[in-house]
């Protein structure tokens, strides 16, 4: 895929989009002219998950965490 195909594909999937947070986190990524780096924004952005995830109690035992990620170190 040429980078004119990939915006045009980009551009297409925004259009469609509707989920705001996701538009907000992509405006993020793309602005450059912010001190914040992209890098950065995804960080702030799964630890925000993530804690949203601990006070809902979605979390996984010790046990079950190594599970997963054998598993899916098989799958690669």
């Amino acid at each position: 895929m040429t980078a004119i195909q990939l915006k045009d594909h980009l551009i297409e999937l925004i259009q469609k989009e509707g989920d705001l947070n996701l538009l907000k986190l992509l405006n993020k990524l793309l602005d450059r002219s912010t001190s914040e780096s992209a890098f950065r924004v995804m960080l702030a952005e799964g630890a925000d998950r993530s804690e949203a995830d601990i006070k809902a109690g979605a979390v996984l035992s010790l046990e079950q965490a190594k599970a997963e990620a054998k598993a899916a170190l098989r799958k690669k």
